[in-house]
């Protein structure tokens, strides 16, 4: 209950503030001050639930100095002394990664959007939990948290202490550390030896060692814990040199230093790597580490998208030799230990972010056998091996949920079982090892996790902590409520005494010859030789068959050449890796680069083609992927600045051209998407399947991506599509729409462009200082960058179709009015939204531009000394922090629109082109109903409730507010089942916003002369089965997996791929992709063995879309004749019974 820590931290503040100068560092204090080596910190109190005992938190403690400039990429230095009394109340900047991650996770296991987290370099800090009571010389028993995360993702304020240390009387301290490339990047020589994020974890492991007595602490009683590559960290301690004396207990969960790829024997392979990603040029290590000591964040962030992962590596000084030669020579520090696993490892979350969604279902021995060739570059195992792993774990089993089960088993023992069970097995000889097995399924995630996830990764992190700080406590049963406190009281009696055994709770064996191990569970037993066949296997049973595979292909090389011998296989994936690795499959991909960089090879196999094309600016870098379905490859070009960033005097001012670059352009990852609420973007992942896709943000964001036939060279002159992305011009990203497989099938090059959006694209003084519209000034920019540069890419700029949906429809429309666009492009194509939606223009902006401004501290009534102070003064975080309303609003500008949208149509002002337009059959059904927050409360409004609710739309029809009745009769009637009145309710929600809108944009068009095809999308998506009731039919955007080619993308992770559509669905695809290209090359969407689409005439003909379609005619036709004849006649009635009654009182 987030509130009420909220709530109890603020009034532990406001009697800090009373009390202060009476308690001063007294056990109630709630502000707590405490003297480090480098200056004062202040805390706060915090209570704990069940309990009497209050903690004092310490946040944002450096232990180190900022990273910055010369300090990155080397070693940490000791924080610089500060003066006065340092804030420590407030979490602190995580380390740079890619926070998408997190709401992944978050979304994933608790459908939480996570509150926005600022992001730094400057981010080497710890935090402190510490009983109240506890003062200097209290000597209390110190547990340093080391969080897990891959090393590339992961922050210390994830973990809350605060639990653990008042029920069990502990100093909790959760550290950060840096991560990925600017953690782990190393050249192998002096220049940058690496393992900068190992190091960092020293360096706060010798701070808590001279400071940690000042918070009550034992720095003679240290123990280390951490999960995953947490664990690894953990584990890496205490066999380095570096770390000797700094801890003295250590508790490994899901993680020990031999997990697969997470150390590296060499740095050559990821020093190539990031050589090859990074734009330096071919220089030597001491360039390459000061070109890359040059660039920004967000470039290492984009360097690092491909490869994932950046392990550490044998660099002679924190590892002088890899751990597993360290733990067989006996070359480690010998402190107790808990080492231990969950029994589901690769139950659900792992496979989530593998894009593995495959390994959920049930699964044939084929699929089995297809997935485990894909998964060999994890399990870090030549082609051989297939076999033999089919023959231990799947036997001749046939049975689908059993082959299932026995894959996640064995994927979980490769990477986590076995490797736990070798390091306790290392290590029980020199100290002693408590070994345990989580098995409990945490109840509060059965609604989340498939039935068939046992104790997933991770599973255990609630019960030891006993909390999560971002979701407060959470719904447990009292059996679970028992299982974390006997976990807390385990893990802090080891903490104390190096055993964690104690009065009350079940016996844990010590790991001996008896191999005896604690099962953890609700009913905790004692266990004996865990996965001892197994181990057999893995160590024993398997090296030495593949050997002898190996030594019967050495003798037949006349036959078989050099592609079955592993270092071949490692060497062509170090190739691959350099290049695109896409045809290999999506969810490989993290895994690539961990084999590399765990086995040291020569790539000596061809080389894979990187496409580079030369643009008006510079020259850019793409890469090459493929698609499902074709042997057609698609080009790909991400993150092409047609604009200046927008910063400073660019802030709330018209794009100006980018800037020319040296060199070849990096244009292979995912760029920043526009600032956005990313609570409210999170929204976006409804549109077809659940799947959640976020990027960084950033101001500096006017991008586009490109995809083209990689056969299309410069002048082929392939038709361009244009997309604008949705998003009520509010939240959205132009890699959100993936065009590889529209480009691939359709023989087109797809562009996909990126606006600034809320505030920073709409605001508007109303007058000359900021006349807004910057987001559709963005959009023509980038479309005159299209009509300079496409060329080269294999694109016409004589043949250029717009098309968007939502909000990026109404761009569509908007640019067909307006004056700046004119021969910007020659066919539009508008789904499920236009322009002339009322709702969207602001008459008066000032009012809305003055409350923004106020907001942030830019008080004033001139817009002149406003607009100076909003492009000073705000950082991204603050403006982040205004909420806004559900959509952004256009103004007339005098430019973009020199006159109202409605007003242009009826005086003929418009761009006659081609227009392809529609809409889907249930746009109101779910996704904006939920985006809107009253998805809950449709079938419980009452007349009055909806009354209330369309006012202020109907307000923007210009609908009089005593004829809005004669509305809720037209729709609603005499309804009063609930069901029957929440459908009525959506189709006039539909029909107003969007539906009417659209006709009568058509029908203006139509009046012209104008080419119109119209549609319905009719097909509820077969993934929506997982996410929204049975009665939402095409809901609003459903139709954009077709149109882009869902099924076919290769990219699984991508928010429109849509790998389990059906075969019809898979046909319905290639239909739609045909027709919308075949529009964008003829203006014309029918075409050879297309079904017939015939004009919107006077017949009102227009295509119904789905599997079976067919033409229908006089779409809607009551309900528009309601709108266009039956209300404006109402109207009319009422405006004359007014002018009676007002001529009437005059006499």
């Amino acid at each position: 209950m987030l509130l009420d820590r909220l709530c109890l931290r603020l009034n532990a503040v406001v009697c800090g503030l009373l009390l202060f100068l009476v308690l001063g560092q007294g056990q109630d204090s709630a502000s707590p001050v405490r003297t480090t080596h480098t200056g004062q910190v202040r805390g706060s109190l915090v209570h704990v639930k069940n309990t009497d005992v209050g903690v004092h938190t310490f946040l944002g403690i450096p232990f180190a100095k900022p990273p910055l400039g010369p300090l990155r990429f080397a070693p940490p230095e000791p924080p610089e002394p500060w003066s006065g009394v340092k804030d420590g109340t407030s979490h602190p900047a995580i380390c740079p990664q890619n926070i998408t991650v997190f709401n992944m996770m978050a979304m994933k296991l608790m459908n939480l959007s996570l509150p926005l987290i600022s992001m730094s370099e400057d981010c080497l800090f710890l935090n402190i939990y510490t009983p109240a009571h506890a003062h200097e010389g209290s000597s209390l028993p110190v547990m340093v948290w080391i969080h897990g995360g891959g090393l590339v993702v992961g922050m210390a304020s994830m973990y809350d202490g605060s639990v653990l240390a008042a029920f069990e009387d502990v100093v909790v301290v959760t550290i950060q550390y840096r991560l990925g490339i600017l953690g782990f990047f190393s050249t192998g020589d002096k220049h940058a030896p690496g393992n900068w994020g190992y190091l960092d974890q020293v360096a706060a492991l010798r701070w808590v060692q001279q400071n940690i007595a000042s918070f009550g602490g034992d720095p003679g009683h240290v123990t280390i814990f951490g999960e995953s590559a947490g664990g690894t960290s953990v584990s890496s301690h205490v066999v380095s040199p570096l770390s000797q004396g700094l801890f003295h207990r250590a508790i490994m969960e899901s993680g020990v230093a031999l997990l697969p790829g997470l150390i590296a024997s060499s740095a050559d392979a990821v020093s190539a790597m990031v050589a090859n990603l990074c734009s330096c040029g071919q220089v030597d290590s001491e360039a390459l580490v000061g070109c890359l000591r040059g660039k920004t964040e967000e470039e290492l962030l984009a360097i690092q998208q491909p490869v994932m992962i950046i392990p550490g590596v044998v660099d002679g000084t924190f590892l002088p030799r890899h751990p597993q030669e360290l733990l067989a020579s006996a070359d480690f520090q010998p402190v107790p230990s808990i080492i231990g696993v969950n029994n589901d490892e690769y139950g659900w979350i792992i496979p989530t972010f593998m894009n593995s969604s495959e390994t959920w279902k049930e699964m044939d021995r084929e699929t089995v056998k297809a997935i485990l060739q894909q998964m060999l570059t994890m399990l870090m195992l030549p082609l051989e091996s297939v076999d033999l792993l089919m023959e231990e774990y799947m036997g001749d089993s046939g049975d689908p949920q059993t082959l299932r089960a026995q894959f996640h088993e064995m994927m979980g023992d490769a990477i986590f079982v076995i490797p736990a069970l070798q390091v306790a097995n290392f290590q029980r000889s020199h100290a002693p090892v408590y070994f345990y097995e989580f098995q409990h399924r945490p109840s509060f995630l059965k609604d989340i996790k498939p039935p068939h996830v046992r104790a997933d990764h991770g599973d255990e992190l609630l019960f030891v902590f006993g909390t999560i700080s971002w979701k407060g406590y959470i719904e447990v049963t009292e059996e679970e409520k028992l299982l974390s406190r006997r976990m807390m009281k385990y893990w802090a009696n080891f903490a104390r005494n190096g055993n964690p055994n104690g009065e009350g709770l079940p016996h844990w064996p010590v790991l001996d010859q008896e191999e005896q191990f604690l099962q953890l569970s609700t009913q905790p037993a004692v266990g004996r030789a865990l996965k001892a066949h197994r181990l057999q296997f893995w160590t024993k049973t398997l090296p030495q068959k593949i050997r002898e595979l190996m030594e019967a292909e050495e003798k037949h090389t006349e036959l078989v050449g050099p592609y079955h011998t592993f270092h071949y296989f490692c060497s062509q994936l170090v190739v691959r890796s350099m290049g695109t690795v896409v045809r290999s499959g999506s969810r490989v991909l993290p895994w690539v680069a961990w084999l590399l960089l765990v086995f040291p090879v020569t790539a000596t196999g061809p080389e894979v083609t990187r496409p580079e094309v030369d643009t008006t600016l510079g020259r850019v870098r793409g890469r090459q992927v493929a698609v499902k379905g074709t042997d057609r490859l698609v080009n790909v070009f991400l993150g092409i600045p047609f604009a200046q960033a927008p910063l400073g005097p660019g802030r709330f001012s018209a794009p100006r051209p980018a800037q020319p670059w040296q060199g070849v352009r990096d244009a292979s990852t995912a760029p920043a998407m526009c600032l956005q609420d990313l609570e409210r973007a999170e929204n976006v992942r409804f549109v077809l399947n659940g799947k959640h896709q976020l990027f960084p943000i950033s101001e500096d964001c006017l991008i586009l991506n490109i995809y083209s036939p990689a056969e299309a060279t410069a002048g082929a002159g392939r038709p361009v599509m244009v997309w604008f992305h949705g998003g009520s011009l509010v939240v959205g990203a132009a890699t959100s729409q993936d065009g590889s497989a529209l480009a691939a099938y359709g023989d087109v090059v797809v562009v996909t462009v990126q606006y600034r959006l809320g505030f920073l694209g709409f605001l508007s003084t109303g007058d000359e200082h900021a006349p807004g519209n910057w987001g559709f000034l963005d959009v023509v920019a980038a479309l005159q960058w299209v009509q300079g540069n496409i060329s080269p890419f294999g694109g016409d700029p004589n043949s250029v179709t717009i098309s968007g949906t939502s909000a990026g429809s109404c761009i569509v429309s908007a640019l067909v009015l307006s004056p700046l666009a004119a021969g910007l492009f020659h066919r539009a194509i508008a789904q499920s939204g236009v322009i002339t939606t009322p709702i969207l223009l602001d008459s008066n902006p000032r009012v809305l531009a003055q409350g923004f401004a106020d907001s942030l501290g830019c008080r004033s009534t001139s817009s002149a000394e406003m607009l100076q102070c909003l492009r000073q003064m705000p950082k991204e975080e603050q403006i982040l922090n205004i909420k806004m309303n559900m959509t952004a609003f256009y103004t007339i500008d005098g430019t973009f629109f020199p006159k109202r949208p409605m007003e242009l149509l009826r005086e003929r002002h418009f761009h006659s082109v081609p227009f392809l337009m529609g809409f889907n059959n249930h746009e109101f059904g779910w996704l904006i109903p939920r985006g809107w927050g009253f998805l809950d409360k449709m079938e419980q409004l009452s007349k009055e409730e909806i009354l209330a609710l369309l006012r202020p739309y109907l307000a923007d029809l210009d609908v009089p507010p005593e004829v809005i009745p004669n509305i809720i009769d037209e729709y609603l009637g005499s309804i009063s089942d609930a069901e029957a009145k929440r459908n009525a309710f959506q189709e006039l929600l539909a029909d107003m916003i969007i539906i009417l809108p659209a006709m009568n944009f058509s029908r203006s068009l139509q009046d012209s002369g104008v080419p119109i095809f119209f549609y319905e999308f009719q097909h509820r998506p077969s993934s929506f089965a997982k996410i929204k009731p049975e009665w939402v039919r095409a809901d609003h955007g459903a139709e954009l997996a077709f149109m882009f080619g869902g099924p076919f993308l290769m990219d699984e992770s991508s928010l429109l791929a849509f790998p389990e559509a059906t075969e019809e669905e898979q046909q319905l695809s290639l239909t739609m992709m045909a027709q919308w290209t075949q529009f964008a090359r003829t203006g014309d969407p029918n075409g050879e063995g297309l079904p017939l689409w015939p004009s919107y005439n006077q017949l009102g003909q227009y295509l119904e879309i789905s599997p079976t379609p067919r033409v229908g005619h006089k779409l809607r036709e009551a309900r528009m004749h309601f709108w266009t004849e039956t209300l404006p006649a109402k109207i009319q009635q009422w405006q004359q019974t007014q002018k009676g009654r007002k001529a009437l009182g005059e006499l």
